[in-house]
């Protein structure tokens, strides 16, 4: 979650003439945002910009893949984001998208591993491989059926 104060942000870019309206201005700003974008401010006055889902899940899938210690297939990942935090609307679809397209934590084999253990020159174990063979697989086997 990131936070702005709009009041200190407006008074930065106004002309001091116009710091008499700054309530105003505000207020109609402050409106605005929420309108448009369902944006809303705290108590502490600052505008709340919730975090993205896609970037949240993210950073939970690197947790899961730090401890379990493997690549894991999407499947296996999106059971443990429900668990974790089954408040979420996972989609699938866009978990997986993110996920392949941020190279920088992660690459894709079939499954899902972090590139700090390719970088680092991790190697697979044969047990390893064999559970992503299978549980791919297994995922192929259901699209058929």
């Amino acid at each position: 979650m990131h936070k702005v104060d709009v009041d200190s942000l407006l008074k930065d870019f106004m002309a001091e003439r116009a710091t008499p309206k700054i309530h105003r201005i505000l207020t109609t700003c402050l409106a605005l945002l929420h309108h448009e974008f369902n944006l809303s401010e705290d108590k502490e006055g600052m505008l709340v910009f919730p975090s993205s889902l896609g970037f949240h899940c993210k950073t939970i899938a690197c947790k899961i893949l730090e401890q379990l210690a493997l690549p894991a297939t999407l499947d296996f990942l999106l059971a443990r984001l429900r668990e974790i935090k089954p408040e979420l609307a996972i989609q699938p679809d866009k978990i997986q998208a993110s996920t392949i397209a941020d190279k920088e934590r992660f690459f894709s084999i079939g499954a899902f591993g972090l590139a700090v253990w390719r970088r680092a020159g991790k190697k697979l174990s044969a047990q390893s491989v064999e559970a992503l063979l299978s549980n791919f697989c297994a995922w192929q086997m259901s699209c058929w059926i």
